[in-house]
């Protein structure tokens, strides 16, 4: 997945961006306090993906 991809994804569902870092941004979920870092990569793998999306409790993308 690009990373243009998955940055619109938590926006969709109700996560902020926190802070931009050097090598990742951080986004949290102001309802559950959750946050995580999304690296850099012009292309990021799935399983990473499918973990940003379980520590944000927001739906996974590509289904499971």
């Amino acid at each position: 997945m690009t990373r243009r991809d998955l940055v619109k994804h938590p926006h969709a569902n109700g996560c902020e961006l926190l802070r931009e870092g050097g090598e990742h941004s951080i986004y949290w979920k102001p309802s559950g306090g959750q946050s995580a870092a999304v690296p850099r990569h012009q292309e990021i793998a799935r399983l990473t993906v499918q973990r940003i999306c379980d520590i944000l409790e927001i739906p996974r993308q590509w289904g499971s």
